[in-house]
């Protein structure tokens, strides 16, 4: 009796323990890493292949480009299903086929197939953002600077670890067998190992067990979903503010689509796949403190200006991230870089900072001008439109700059047994490509704040009327209910 008085009270208080906001908190967070470090590996695969496959920057581009359309293709979808199933089910299906997928990635060299499964790798990715989005969106209501700057660390801790793991390995031969397909193998093992963890997270939206169910053919569920994502894409861009965030948000994508090839330019500057590796993560190091760090400033702003705060605080990171663009890849370069790299280093690490304001700016923008009801959908619909744009019309740009602009010429030799006419020519032109995309983009982001300071304070009012009237008629819906 005494046993299972004790086992029943080890039950409760380990339910208690895993209900706690914080604890499913950090679950979704080892999710949202596996998803990020998953997202690094081919950048930093990239010399690799190119050594291995002798895919060339354009093939690489391709790889990139399709798994980055998965990516954001399907991220409209998963926020939609986040909005009607619950999301530990929707973090272990993402987190199981992403495994899978690239255990078989790790085992093939067709490049067609890796072309497909990158396709479907990037759309599994997807599912994990929108199911943490929407329980920062919905469980921490007053925190949300907090929360996105918190889960944007997260997210570059993912990246800089994969980085470091993928890009030093890589190049490396092991009984016939590179390393990329080693990491490959060993990331799905280990998300195939972690997701177990996510059927201890209990449910986080809470589902009306009242409603009379009906079966529902196929077909209608696919309109209703049709329907759904038509309504929930009006309800995201139904004001000016969140139309310029839309379009702020497909600039913003410029230097990610370049950085994937800054640990390759790191690479043909001689440096070794380690230091490239390491030099690279400094970049997103400085994701994770300014992740943290924008947590608490960006917040403070918003309370201090709350108009006009998170906007001033988005304008000063873009200022800076002019800068440090300027001198990493204009100043520096295969000639100066052993006398430079500390400047260097400390440039990619506030370069690196200034990003939080993809969190802890645009997202918090974007939940005030929306309806509570589309926070995670509006996120998601938003992210997908810039997302598709800037995967297809980026990656084709910086790939013809990179080749028939500025001339590179892939090569299977490793950098040490390249002639230094070609060190430089490559290098040279994965500068000019990266500094053109990265800071024209970024220039078009610092035009887009200054208009949103016109709009984001009348549609922010907006809302809080929208959302008013509706509760207020909700409570008299709900008072008609009650009464006899």
């Amino acid at each position: 009796m005494d046993e299972q008085i004790e086992d029943s009270m080890y039950l409760k208080v380990k339910r208690r323990f895993f209900e706690r906001i914080g604890v499913i908190f950090s679950v979704f967070n080892i999710a949202t890493f596996l998803e990020y470090f998953n997202l690094q590996i081919l950048p930093s695969s990239m010399r690799g292949l190119e050594m291995s496959l002798y895919f060339t920057s354009k093939d690489n581009s391709m790889l990139s480009m399709a798994e980055n359309l998965g990516l954001v293709s399907f991220i409209p979808i998963w926020g939609a299903l986040c909005d009607k199933i619950e999301l530990k089910y929707i973090l272990l299906f993402g987190v199981i086929a992403t495994g899978l997928i690239n255990i078989w990635l790790s085992t093939i060299s067709n490049y067609s197939l890796i072309l497909i499964l990158r396709i479907f790798n990037g759309g599994l990715i997807g599912s994990v953002t929108p199911s943490a989005q929407k329980f920062i969106a919905t469980n921490m209501q007053n925190k949300l600077p907090f929360g996105f700057g918190i889960l944007h660390a997260v997210m570059c801790l993912g990246r800089m670890i994969s980085g470091l793991i993928a890009t030093s390995f890589s190049t490396e031969v092991y009984r016939d067998i590179y390393g990329w397909r080693i990491v490959i193998f060993i990331f799905g093992a280990t998300s195939l190992a972690l997701s177990p963890i996510l059927l201890l997270v209990p449910k986080v939206r809470r589902i009306d067990n009242n409603k009379i169910t009906e079966k529902i053919r196929i077909g209608d569920k696919i309109k209703r979903l049709v329907y759904y994502l038509l309504f929930i894409t009006k309800e995201s861009l139904n004001n000016a503010t969140s139309l310029l965030l839309a379009l702020l948000n497909f600039f913003s994508d410029g230097p990610f689509v370049a950085f994937n090839y800054v640990t390759l330019l790191i690479q043909y500057m001689r440096l070794s796949n380690v230091v490239s590796a390491v030099t690279t993560g400094l970049t997103i190091l400085g994701g994770i403190i300014g992740g943290i760090i924008g947590a608490f400033i960006s917040g403070y702003f918003d309370r201090k200006w709350p108009k006009h705060g998170l906007l001033n605080f988005g304008i000063l990171n873009v200022g800076i991230r002019i800068t440090t663009f300027m001198i990493s890849f204009l100043v520096i370069d295969v000639t100066n870089i052993d006398r430079l790299y500390g400047l260097l280093a400390v440039c990619l690490i506030i370069n690196g900072m200034t990003f939080m304001t993809v969190s802890c700016v645009d997202r918090t923008l974007l939940a005030n001008v929306v309806m509570p009801s589309v926070h995670s959908s509006s996120i998601s619909i938003i992210r997908c439109i810039g997302g598709v744009l800037s995967a297809v019309i980026f990656n084709p740009v910086l790939a013809k700059l990179n080749e028939s602009v500025f001339h590179f010429q892939s090569s299977s030799l490793a950098v040490k047994h390249m002639p230094f006419d070609l060190i430089k020519k490559n290098s040279d032109a994965l500068r000019y490509s990266i500094s053109i995309i990265s800071l024209g983009t970024t220039g078009v982001v610092l035009l887009l704040y200054i208009i949103i300071h016109f709009t984001y304070g009348k549609d922010c009012e907006k809302i809080k009327k929208r959302i008013e009237k509706e509760s207020a008629l909700f409570e008299i819906k709900e008072i008609g209910d009650q009464s006899p």
